[in-house]
């Protein structure tokens, strides 16, 4: 038989949620944002040394987006605003030596115009924001059900905003952009 407290139970984990700071959304958002963009950097720094190889950029994409990004949401939580100041110091660094690395010194620009197929780097911010915002949607619905998921980030009761709220207005701009009344 069903227990009629665990369905109580679950009512009163989920009300009264007033949510989390603005800083908190902040740092989870700008945090995914520095992880895509260290591995577009990776991206050019190893191009031409693992042009063949697929499966390292498989690997480093786990390694330098989805991994972090689930930590930063569950674990590392307390810690995002050390691991964001970590995360600019590391990207300018990282920019610095992907300049040296192409022979760029002069100010022009590191990447190329187009990449490997064609895309302009236009619709590459598109879709980078768009996979930054499924893959934040998908680990705060699949961990909000897990201890390690922070009780701020749940989404909220009456007032307040949390990560979850925010994921909801994300997900909208990011289905609009490619929408095909606005590629007229």
């Amino acid at each position: 038989m069903d227990d009629p407290l665990e369905g109580y139970s679950s009512e009163l984990f989920v009300q009264n949620v007033i949510g989390c700071k603005s800083f908190t959304v902040y740092h989870v958002l700008a945090c995914t944002a520095l992880f895509f963009f260290h591995d577009g950097l990776l991206r050019l720094f190893w191009r031409r040394k693992a042009a063949s190889k697929r499966h390292v950029f498989l690997l480093l994409d786990f390694f330098v987006i989805i991994l972090p990004t689930l930590l930063i949401v569950t674990l590392l939580s307390d810690w995002m605003a050390y691991l964001l100041r970590f995360l600019m110091m590391s990207s300018v660094v990282l920019m610095l030596k992907c300049a040296v690395a192409s022979g760029d010194r002069e100010g022009g620009t590191i990447g190329a115009p187009d990449d490997e197929k064609g895309h302009s780097q236009e619709y590459i911010v598109v879709t980078e924001f768009r996979g930054c915002v499924l893959l934040l949607v998908c680990i705060a619905i699949l961990a909000v059900d897990f201890d390690l998921f922070p009780y701020e980030m749940v989404k909220t009761d009456r007032q307040g905003y949390s990560l979850m709220d925010l994921g909801v207005g994300t997900f909208i701009i990011a289905n609009a952009l490619v929408a095909p009344q606005t590629q007229e």
